[in-house]
């Protein structure tokens, strides 16, 4: 084999062994989180509730992966997404407030969005009026200082 065939297959290998979990940056699927909660509602403890509404006012476009951690706590589940460049390699990040399964079901939530590079680019409520949209559309987002 080629050396250039050996670099693409090992790194191949590497992608496939560790890329979804490093895209998610650590927090656990949606298939996952969904497995423990099936057909049932789901409502966060009170204190868990506090502290992602609290946190997510303190968190803002550019914040850190690091920050949102230490100021929401574990998100319940990740997603990878696309982030404002197109690229295949930014995860949305899910903490529930409360979902109620089945037709018509409710669902207050909070999703935040990283880059690659690990900043805030999308801050996005869902049925929680007083958290505000912020987004990133376009660029690469933030830079380290």
């Amino acid at each position: 084999m080629r050396p250039a065939s050996l670099a693409i297959a090992a790194g191949l290998a590497l992608f496939v062994s560790q890329g979804c979990s490093l895209a998610r940056q650590g927090a656990p699927s949606e298939k996952e989180f969904r497995r423990g909660v099936a057909a049932t509602p789901y409502v966060a403890a009170t204190a868990r509730a506090e502290t992602i509404l609290s946190g997510v006012r303190q968190i803002g476009i550019c914040s850190r992966t690091s920050d949102v951690r230490r100021l929401l706590g574990e998100p319940d589940f990740g997603v990878v997404t696309y982030d404002s460049n197109g690229n295949h390699n930014a995860v949305k990040w899910t903490y529930l407030l409360r979902e109620m399964p089945g037709p018509g079901g409710h669902r207050q939530a909070v999703d935040v969005t990283m880059n690659a590079a690990r900043y805030v680019i999308s801050i996005c409520n869902a049925g929680e009026s007083d958290i505000r949209f912020t987004g990133v559309n376009d660029g690469p987002g933030c830079e380290p200082t």
